[in-house]
């Protein structure tokens, strides 16, 4: 008679201390609890890393960073992020604002970012229109002495 293919029989454990000694020993079955660097996790966090980023770094996922945190810092790996990415962007800041003293570019960039500055486009457009009238004038004449001669004459 052939036997039916299924799951095998339960084989019941006739030793309950061993069980017993298991859970009091807490020794460990499965895969062991990852574990990371704190400070390379804080300074990637610092420099604002994607989170696709970290989990390259890390060799790992999301998932397992927020277990990780909620087991070892008592917080969600989000909360944990935003804490050290702020810390990121202040130090950002501050760097910016030390170098708009020195660089007029970064001066300008700042006042346009934060403070709602703009370019005056009204006065770009009369230096524009100033400028081809100019132009023109130089594409129409000749030589210096016609040149003052009609300067002259407008004035």
């Amino acid at each position: 008679m052939k036997k039916k293919a299924g799951r095998p029989k339960k084989i019941v454990d006739s030793e309950p201390e061993v069980q017993v000694d298991f859970i009091e020993n807490k020794i460990g079955r499965g895969r062991p609890k990852r574990t990371f660097d704190l400070k390379l996790l804080e300074s990637l966090c610092t420099i604002n890393c994607t989170r696709v980023e970290l989990e390259f770094v890390l060799a790992t996922n999301c998932n397992t960073l927020n277990a990780w945190c909620q087991r070892e810092l008592g917080v969600t790996f989000n909360e944990f992020y935003e804490q050290f990415a702020a810390r990121g962007k202040s130090s950002l800041r501050r760097y910016q604002f030390n170098l708009a003293k020195t660089n007029a570019t970064m001066a300008i960039w700042l006042g346009k970012q934060w403070l709602g500055q703009k370019d005056d486009v009204t006065q770009l457009i009369e230096f524009n229109g100033k400028l081809g009238e100019i132009l023109d004038k130089i594409g129409t004449v000749k030589d210096e002495k016609q040149f003052k001669a009609v300067e002259e004459k407008k004035a």
